[in-house]
């Protein structure tokens, strides 16, 4: 019995990601407990967040031009001390490009455009991060993750498949 039939085909989306990352410490790169985030389909839940650490998915090559990583984001506000989450890369040298967004809703679109002028090696990177007040026991929660190449968010597609209706 087949349940829903899928075909193969290139999608706008290149994160293909789902399942796969690594807290990693921004001034070392060393790896966090790996029980501080886990996925849930294709939903990737973080409870811990800090100007220290952030969520890097394995490394992938991209050509030059310029790219956009969107998101949903859902973070609970602790104690009032706001929602700030970070979205962005790290280029081979584990250097962060990134920006922070207030999250004021949940299920919140957030998006970070750049453009890389030749072939690059870069990890994908989400992060909960609060505030100076409060970093830890976040509770941020990011899906609907896509990587184009495109100067805008767009709506988002599957990694690689598309159902046949």
């Amino acid at each position: 019995k087949i349940k829903q039939l899928r075909y193969i085909t290139t999608t706008k989306n290149l994160f293909n990601q789902v399942g796969a990352a690594l807290i990693l410490n921004n001034s070392s790169a060393s790896a966090a407990p790996v029980n501080w985030y886990s996925w849930k389909g294709s939903k990737i839940y973080i409870n811990r967040g800090s100007s220290d650490y952030g969520m890097a998915f394995p490394p992938m090559t991209l050509s030059a031009g310029t790219y956009t990583l969107s998101a949903l984001a859902s973070m609970h506000d602790i104690n009032g001390s706001g929602r700030v989450v970070s979205i962005g890369y790290l280029d081979i040298s584990n250097n962060w490009h990134n920006q922070f967004v207030t999250i004021s809703s949940d299920n919140q679109k957030i998006s970070y455009t750049f453009t890389l002028t030749e072939e690059a090696v870069i990890r994908n990177h989400l992060q909960g991060r609060g505030t100076a007040s409060n970093y830890s026991n976040l509770d941020t929660s990011f899906w609907d993750i896509q990587l184009e190449l495109s100067d805008t968010a767009t709506p988002y597609v599957p990694y690689g498949y598309l159902p046949l209706k």
